[in-house]
């Protein structure tokens, strides 16, 4: 190499000549103020130097140079060559050097050649050799390997290559990243530093890099394994459907999730409102919805001691780098709103009429302040009205204030609506409740009347007719389940028969006297899951109750009379099938035709369950046969009516109830012998047939003797045929009397009506009968 640069220096001691440059170095000459002039030395080439590479820094050594005189050189100049042999400023501590070897400081990142240049005063010889290229390497940050997580974390390592007494920042994922904490703040040296950088809380579990930035330009990377699985954010356990039991879980995480086809495996479901289990796992961004399969438990929503874990699985909950999440045991939040298990309709005060609506929710309430506002009761049963409402654990009890309509227990369209209220229906954590439904009905049909009929109007009553609050599903129990006391003629029950709200008893009628009279009859039904029982199944009972009188007073008997025995109707007496209310109607609603003899209606007066209607006897001749007789009677408010108001009428021949009464008895001496031999009682009716013993007519002082031989009855006839007597022709009457006493068989009319009189002299209807023609000579001359 040729010599770049030539001096001359002068010496105290030494006289240096100056000579031509040369290739090889420089000579001068030496000369002195001594006794000797000194020869002249040259400066050879220098040695190459070795330079050796720490981090920034390049530490060159080289041999001493001598000049040819043997005198060491003064000083050496050291030059830096890039690639393209351009000479680079050299750093303090190297531009010039009066020893051996040098530091260059914060050399430049690349590759390099160095050469030495020795020197003399002002000259210098040829510049040496360079010496082998050497690399300053680019800066550089290693960082410990080990996965961070969770955040936020410190992650250590060490920097290289950075200039010294530059200023670090720290950023996240690019030189003008986000900041981060990290130390030290300063480079101290150019060789490897320690440095630590914190990763803050927040960052995302994705591939990063940490840069470290120097003031001097320096900066180097190294990437980062943030290790973090994704962390539960929020689990919130609902019911979609809102039946009361909970059917979701959505769990919620803090980074996007990976495709997940690990099934229901990794999950952990313990306690499980209302014993549901795990049906299905869908995935989706940052969430996971598990469906619950409802379980056959009572409906609730409360958290209670339900738990949610997750295992960790490769096929699972990761993020899209791969860690897997997982947690322990851990309760959901409570999302679900109380629901409505029951609505349920009541009539408390067993009246047939609604007061109160009990409502169960599927958890226990908060404290309740919000009064009637959140709810609407539309279409209540009776016209009732919303009262007040109270809240208990999970129930809510609605009062209804009773309606002044028609008794009612059915649901109809009755509906209760309710508004979320944040004073209102709610759980611990604050969910609002809110439905619109018609309640289930729980008032039982209530007996709203019973009703006693004669439908045959015969005086004995045959049907009861209970009706309802509301209306009733098919009875199939036994009759059995009504049982009757004390039914009046003693009726027994047949068979129950239910149509809408109507339960019809049909009665057998009894045996007993007519009576229409409810007295002390009694109707009690007992409870039966087959008999008198709503759609619902509310079952109706009710204790020994009376009916209420729908029937009518039925006219039992009504006997025609001859009270005053003279064969002319003068009374008639009506007897009814129960006790009548004061009667005070006129006699006009009465109706009598054809009296016999001609009678005309008098008056009417009741006792008991008797009219006795008073005739004014006629003129016609007597007659206690009904014949065209006829009785109506009209209904009249004031009446025959029972006590219940139930209105009597009839149109009716009434019964016989006048005796015959003899007309007359005409005495006979048909074969006109001068005794008697035949008697002929006329009566004042027909007369039934004869067939006692002649012996109920008895004869005393019968003329002649007469005995009784024989009865005949035809028509209103009884005919004595007389024995004669032995004694003496006699036709006149005399003391002889006829007495007839009453027998079943003997005369009587058609009803049975025994005829009898006491000892009665008959009409004499035998001419007298010559007995003697005897010619006399009274005077004897």
């Amino acid at each position: 190499m040729l010599a770049r640069a030539v001096g001359v220096a002068l010496l105290a001691s030494t006289v240096f000549v100056a000579c031509p440059p040369r290739e090889a170095g420089a000579e001068f000459l030496a000369s002195g103020t001594g006794p000797a002039l000194a020869a002249a030395q040259a400066v050879p080439q220098s040695a190459p130097p070795v330079a050796i590479v720490d981090g920034r820094e390049v530490t060159l050594s080289w041999s001493a140079t001598t000049l040819t005189g043997g005198t060491p050189a003064e000083s050496y100049i050291v030059r830096r060559y890039d690639t393209s042999n351009v000479a680079q400023p050299v750093l303090a501590g190297c531009d010039v050097v009066t020893s051996t070897g040098c530091v260059e400081n914060n050399v430049p990142i690349g590759a390099w050649t160095y050469s030495v240049q020795a020197r003399m005063g002002s000259w210098s010889g040829v510049e040496g050799t360079p010496s082998a290229t050497i690399t300053v390497a680019t800066s550089s940050l290693v960082l410990d390997p080990t996965p961070l997580g969770p955040l936020p974390a410190t992650v250590t390592g060490a920097i290289a290559n950075f200039l010294v007494a530059e200023t670090l920042t720290y950023r996240l994922d690019s030189p003008t990243g986000p900041v981060l904490a990290g130390s030290p703040a300063t480079v101290t040296s150019s060789t490897s530093t320690a440095v630590s950088v914190t990763v803050p809380a927040g960052t995302s579990s994705a591939p990063h890099s940490i840069f470290v930035v120097g003031s001097g330009g320096s900066f180097a990377a190294a990437a980062i394994d943030i290790a973090i699985p994704p962390r539960l954010q929020s689990m919130q356990m609902r019911d979609v459907n809102g039946n009361g039991k909970v059917d979701q879980v959505t769990v919620v995480f803090d980074d996007a999730l990976a495709t997940y086809s690990a099934g229901i495996a990794p999950w952990t479901l313990s306690n499980v409102p209302s014993g549901g289990s795990l049906s299905s796992v869908v995935v989706n961004g940052t969430t996971a919805t598990l469906t619950i399969a409802e379980g056959l438990g009572a409906a609730n929503t409360a958290v209670g001691t339900f738990r949610v874990a997750l295992a960790t699985n490769a096929a699972g909950i990761r993020d899209m780098n791969g860690p897997q999440s997982s947690f322990t045991a851990t309760a959901p939040t409570d999302s679900a709103a109380p629901a409505r298990v029951t609505s349920v309709m009541q009539d408390v005060s067993a009246n047939g009429r609604v007061d109160r609506l009990t409502v169960t929710f599927s958890e226990t309430l908060q404290a309740y302040s919000a009064g009637t506002a959140p709810w609407t009761l539309t279409n209540v049963p009776s016209g009732g009205t919303l009262a007040s409402v109270t809240v208990a654990t999970a129930t809510a009890t609605v009062a209804i204030t009773e309606g002044a309509g028609p008794l009612d227990t059915a649901v109809g369209s009755f509906t209760v609506a309710l508004a979320v209220d944040p004073a209102g229906i709610r759980d611990a954590a604050g969910n609002q409740a809110s439905f619109a439904v018609a309640p289930t009905d729980g008032a039982r049909p209530i007996r709203q009347s019973a009703n006693m009929f004669d439908d045959n109007t015969d005086g004995r009553i045959d049907r009861v007719v209970t009706a309802f609050s509301e209306t009733l599903a098919p009875f199939t129990a036994p009759a059995s389940v009504f049982a009757l006391s004390a039914a009046p003629s003693g009726a027994t029950l047949n068979s129950v028969n239910v149509v809408a709200n109507q339960a019809t008893l049909v009665l057998n009628q009894g045996a007993g006297a007519a009576n229409t009279a409810v007295g002390s009859f009694r109707v009690t039904l007992t409870s039966n899951v087959a008999g008198v029982r709503d759609a619902t199944g509310n079952l109706s009972s009710h204790v020994a109750t009376a009916p209420t009188d729908r029937a009518a007073p039925v006219r039992v008997t009504s006997v025609m009379q001859d009270v005053s025995a003279n064969g002319r109707v003068d009374r008639l007496t009506v007897t009814f099938s129960e006790t009548l209310a004061a009667y005070t109607a006129p006699t006009s609603i009465w109706t009598l035709t054809n009296v016999p003899s001609g009678g005309t209606l008098a008056s009417v007066t009741v006792a008991t369950a008797t009219a006795t209607i008073a005739i004014t006897e006629g003129a016609g001749p007597p007659d206690t046969a009904v014949g065209s007789f006829t009785v109506a009677l009209a209904t009249d408010p004031a009446g025959i009516r029972d006590a219940a108001g139930n209105l009597a009428s009839f149109a009716i021949a009434p019964t016989d109830g006048a005796r015959p009464i003899r007309r007359s008895a005409d005495m006979f001496d048909d074969n006109t012998d001068g005794k008697i031999d035949r008697l002929v009682t006329t009566f004042s009716e027909t007369l039934a047939p004869f067939t006692a013993p002649a012996s109920v007519f008895v004869l005393s002082a019968a003329p002649s003797g007469a005995t009784l031989n024989s009865v005949n009855v035809v028509a209103n006839e009884a005919t004595l045929v007389l024995n004669q007597g032995a004694a003496a022709a006699n036709t006149a009457v005399g003391s002889f009397r006829v007495t007839l006493t009453s027998n079943v068989a003997g005369i009587r009319d058609a009803t049975g009506n025994l005829s009898s009189h006491v000892a009665t002299a008959p009409t004499d209807r035998a001419a007298p009968v010559r007995v003697t023609s005897v010619m006399q000579d009274v005077s004897a001359n």
